[in-house]
């Protein structure tokens, strides 16, 4: 029945962090399990409302197959000599138990989507992903969501991009491909950031 399949959704929506919030140090909003329409609350509809970070720490979870943790802004706090004070290594939320054939296909699925997208094929890492497109109203815009996680072999970095309102996933899914450009070092910054902004010529009319 219908209820069966949204207790279902919420189970491995928290195994995955998805339930409560992220562990950040800043303010964040209390994520939503769908609870209506599990048919197609599975596929990404109904009414699931999550934070980029809670969806960061889903991915992180993804990447390294067991362990998700409670995020953190932080390293650490010291005092003027250099003695620690407090100590914000990320601590264990919970332990994901699944089979090993269960995370080799969400993997498996992950990297086949991102060999998709021809602008990642001369990256130099290999990138396993998801894109996803949020549909939060009719009158605006799709938000364009993608999370991934690199190197695929052995998943050094996850990131999460969200863009309100951009549209499609595939500019989520662009603008991921020069961080990770930037973070394994295989583009310099000023040949990622080439985008210019200016403000037109204003045109002043008067009145007689």
């Amino acid at each position: 029945d219908a209820q069966l399949g949204l207790d279902n959704l919420y189970k491995y929506a928290d195994m995955f962090g998805l339930s409560d919030k992220s562990g950040i140090e800043i303010e964040e909003s209390m994520p939503e399990v769908s609870d209506e329409y599990p048919v197609l609350s599975a596929i990404g509809q109904g009414t699931n409302n999550y934070t980029t970070a809670g969806l960061a720490r889903y991915v992180t979870t993804v990447a390294n197959n067991v362990t998700c943790y409670n995020l953190t802004m932080l390293d650490k706090v010291t005092d003027a000599n250099g003695n620690l004070i407090l100590d914000y290594s990320p601590t264990i939320r919970n332990i994901v138990e699944l089979p090993s054939n269960y995370w080799n296909a969400i993997h498996t699925g992950m990297k086949r989507v991102v060999e998709k997208k021809s602008y990642y094929s001369d990256l130099g890492v290999t990138v396993a992903g998801k894109t996803g497109t949020a549909e939060e109203s009719r009158s605006r815009a799709n938000h364009a969501l993608f999370v991934s996680y690199a190197p695929y072999e052995n998943p050094e970095i996850t990131v999460s991009t969200r863009i309100a309102f951009g549209y499609t996933s595939e500019y989520a899914a662009n603008l991921t491909r020069d961080i990770y450009k930037y973070y394994f070092g295989l583009a310099k910054e000023d040949d990622i950031l080439t985008g210019t902004a200016a403000i037109p010529d204003a045109e002043v009319t008067t009145a007689d």
